[in-house]
């Protein structure tokens, strides 16, 4: 028997169910560490396309700060780690900069709007690459299902904008309107930014800078090419009991 050292429970337990409902912040988290810390990361959790998340199968895991980051708990990471030669650490503060990335999901709602809206103007300096005015691109992100829309020659061209601070990113995830947007209007392009880094300020806001893009110039959604990863329910009319 060996007595674990500083063992607290949670206050409020995280559920599996809870955990569940965030695989795809989740997966974005390992791929993104698996690109900066290459090898076994004894991830706490598995996946598969199989069956539903689950806690990895083994006596003992890693339980990194961008997983707490998740569950909005930075503060348990940041309280209960130890110091160096024993004791309780002092809190530690919040990491200025990172090299790794979201696509959505990722970290706390500062961070990923600072992500995104560095990706969007990275799109922008890319449709001035290819002759677009700045006075005919609009961003329109906050009112409809794409980004960016361009114009040029009478063709109207819309941008769907997915930004992540890792690279070789293998997956983005989409709203039903964002596919079917792609399937309605061409052209339409998809533009990720990756590798953007970002730093938290004193004031708490993100400051996110750098990185680099690719584009599909003609982007279509297929089917083929999505994974459904939550349904939609409808409830039925009849059959409850009180």
């Amino acid at each position: 028997m060996m007595p674990l050292q500083d063992y607290t429970p949670l206050t409020d337990p995280v559920t599996i169910s809870e955990v569940r409902a965030a695989e795809i912040a989740l997966r974005q988290v390992k791929q993104e560490l698996e690109t900066v810390y290459p090898g076994n990361l004894y991830f706490p959790f598995q996946f598969s396309d199989k069956r539903e998340l689950r806690a990895q199968q083994t006596y003992f895991v890693k339980m990194p700060r961008e997983v707490l980051a998740v569950f909005d708990a930075l503060d348990l990471f940041d309280e209960h780690a130890p110091a160096a030669g024993g004791g309780r650490a002092a809190p530690r503060p919040v990491k200025k900069t990172r090299s790794v990335k979201n696509a959505g999901y990722m970290l706390d709602v500062a961070t990923r709007r600072a992500i995104e809206r560095r990706a969007v103007d990275l799109a922008v300096e890319w449709l001035v690459s290819e002759g677009y005015a700045p006075a005919d691109i609009q961003d329109v992100g906050t009112t409809h299902s794409y980004d960016l829309v361009a114009t040029k020659g009478g063709v109207e061209l819309r941008v769907e904008v997915k930004g992540t601070s890792a690279d070789g990113a293998t997956h983005v995830e989409l709203t039903h309107n964002e596919v079917a947007n792609s399937r309605d209007h061409q052209p339409t392009a998809l533009y990720v930014a990756e590798g953007v880094e970002y730093e938290r300020n004193s004031d708490g806001s993100v400051t996110a800078f750098g990185g680099h893009g690719r584009v599909l110039q003609t982007w279509t959604a297929h089917a083929a090419d999505l994974l459904p990863i939550r349904f939609r329910y409808t409830l039925p009319d009849k059959g409850w009991r009180s």
